[in-house]
């Protein structure tokens, strides 16, 4: 069976950084949408728009399961959307410029093992 999840280090990163400080040594019950705000407002207020809709993202999942698996009553971070944390996130419009491309070519060219067709 295929893991769910394609990078499964990525939420546990978020988890260990973001999350696990403000309400790690709680019980699952006693988090509020207090605790869930201080959470993201800390992820945004350190320059990580995008890492704050993500953990925004990960409690909701948390305590959707906690829900299922009957640990909790509510899910504290259900109220919150985008616009709380990270707000909208918008594409680069960006292009390597031909100085960059000519390294990027270089470490290529230098890792012609790591780029190879071969998939074995």
């Amino acid at each position: 069976m295929a893991p769910r999840l394609k990078h499964p280090n990525i939420p546990a990163r978020i988890y260990r950084r973001d999350i696990k400080p403000v309400i790690g040594e709680l019980k699952i019950q006693d988090v509020t949408a207090l605790d869930v705000r201080e959470i993201i407002q800390r992820a945004r207020d350190s320059g990580r728009p995008t890492i704050a809709n993500d953990t925004l993202g990960y409690m909701k999942q948390l305590f959707k399961h906690a829900l299922k698996l009957e640990l909790t009553a509510n899910n504290p971070a259900a109220p919150f959307t985008i616009n709380d944390a990270g707000g909208l996130e918008k594409s680069r419009k960006r292009a390597l410029e031909l100085s960059e491309l000519d390294n990027v070519f270089r470490v290529f060219r230098s890792h012609l093992n790591s780029f190879s067709g071969s998939m074995s």
